[in-house]
């Protein structure tokens, strides 16, 4: 039980979502700070945007999105010991 109570810490959240202004904001809480790899995929599978930012172990980014079509993604974030995916819906 103390392995699920420690996992439940760690989060990612993106917001606002629907997202209709193209800029959303990216919370994150990891157990280690280092890179990470942040990607957004298409419905058919495809990367339409990656990046890699340094993140510290609690923390934010923007991300600008206004170059995605209306529609729906999955936004996956890839760090050293942790991974999360959380679908975005694009609205115009």
């Amino acid at each position: 039980m103390a392995g699920l109570t420690k996992a439940s810490r760690f989060g990612l959240t993106i917001a606002p979502n629907p997202l209709a202004s193209g800029f959303a904001t990216l919370r994150y809480s990891l157990p280690n700070a280092g890179p990470v790899s942040l990607s957004v995929f298409d419905v058919a599978g495809r990367v339409v945007r990656k990046q890699t930012i340094m993140a510290t172990r609690n923390g934010a980014t923007n991300l600008d999105l206004r170059t995605l079509s209306a529609g729906v993604y999955l936004v996956r974030f890839d760090a050293d010991s942790f991974t999360s995916t959380h679908k975005l819906v694009v609205q115009h």
